[in-house]
């Protein structure tokens, strides 16, 4: 691939991971029966909507499933509905051993415990369904279409953005951050709050935001660090970036319509001088 090295691409490999941060942001993780309860219904909801299956759709899926379905399981499963199920230690060790295993089955966290609480949120699951499909069609989706083409563009515009900050980014260290885009940045916020507060500006801007959030905490993101205690001003932060990744865009567009308006012209003129030398081969061929 143009401009990226393989040497540079595995050097990011190179760094030994202490932890690998799980998708169940802000649950207890004793509370393993809730774990499955969630991981089961992002799974169902995926697996039945039309979609294709994109990087990074797990992590938004369970950040708007959180939303929805947390404080319902939180009232259904009680004090005193868990007791009443009879739910015991050896119950939850083994949910948790078989949550841990590769071939976690599904359809064991369907159960005398678990059934009443899928029953009762039927209903909003197939609400959900639509968000997730909408959310994915309008936000995600266009972004790595046609072979990424408008993420490409707009991560052309964040590397202006970022050198005129005094910051330089080559090509072959943008991709390190695709999964922070790809994932809405839940990877990269240490609490559920903090992800909400996230999204809320990702689904009511323009999919630019997601590389405005990007320039906004790129110090933490390129540091690994998390982000903690997301400002309730990010919004209006975007929206100050807003105008200028606009500006940078039609420059780039602008710049590149040039480019393409002048080869075309020499293009056109090499087709005029071809056709110019073919005709007069053929009336000097008529002649004689």
């Amino acid at each position: 691939m143009e401009n990226i090295k393989f040497y540079d691409v595995l050097r990011n490999y190179e760094d030994k991971v202490e932890n690998i941060k799980s998708i169940f942001l802000s649950i207890n993780k004793r509370d393993v029966l809730k774990q499955c309860v969630l991981k089961k219904i992002v799974f169902d909801c995926l697996i039945s909507i039309n979609v294709s299956y994109i990087q990074g759709i797990n992590e938004i899926a369970f950040v708007i499933i959180h939303y929805y379905f947390s404080k319902d399981y939180d009232l259904y499963f009680n004090k005193e509905k868990i007791q009443n199920h009879n739910l015991t230690f050896e119950d939850e060790e083994l949910i948790d051993n078989n949550y841990n295993s590769a071939n976690f089955d599904f359809d064991n966290i369907v159960n005398d415990k678990t059934k009443g609480f899928f029953d009762s949120i039927s209903k909003k699951q197939e609400k959900v369904k639509i968000v997730l499909t909408n959310i994915i069609l309008r936000k995600l989706e266009p972004l790595i279409k046609n072979n990424f083409e408008l993420y490409m563009k707009y991560t052309e515009v964040f590397i202006i953005m970022m050198k005129k900050r005094g910051i330089i980014i080559g090509q072959q260290d943008i991709h390190k951050y695709l999964e922070s885009i790809l994932t809405f940045f839940y990877r990269n916020v240490s609490s559920m709050e903090d992800a909400y507060k996230i999204f809320e500006v990702i689904l009511s801007c323009p999919s630019s935001s997601l590389f405005l959030i990007l320039i906004v905490y790129y110090d933490l993101i390129s540091r690994k660090e998390l982000i903690k205690n997301v400002d309730n001003n990010l919004f209006n932060s975007i929206i100050c970036h807003e105008s200028e990744f606009i500006n940078t865009l039609e420059k780039v567009n602008c710049k590149k319509s040039r480019f393409f308006s002048k080869y075309a012209f020499y293009i056109g003129g090499m087709i005029g001088v071809i056709a110019a030398v073919a005709l007069y081969k053929i009336n000097k061929r008529d002649e004689n």
